[in-house]
């Protein structure tokens, strides 16, 4: 039987059976990436509320056990 992966009615990941049933997927590890965008036009000040925000995000995620990861783009 074929299963597609989703997110359920409540945001959750789940499997859905053919028939259209979601078995909600229970996970040992909650991982979370932030994705920060570095081009020119956060130059200045949008720039440095974004580093610290990130950092506070980071700080929050980790406190409720969640694994962190950073990534940037330009």
């Amino acid at each position: 039987m074929r299963k597609l992966l989703t997110l359920n009615k409540e945001g959750k990941l789940s499997l859905r059976a053919a028939d259209g049933v979601d078995t909600e997927i229970q996970l040992k590890h909650r991982n979370v990436l932030l994705l920060v965008d570095t081009s020119g036009s956060m130059a200045g000040a949008k720039i440095e509320y974004a580093k610290n925000g990130a950092i506070d995000f980071a700080h929050s995620a980790i406190a409720k056990s969640y694994a962190a990861a950073l990534a940037v783009f330009c």
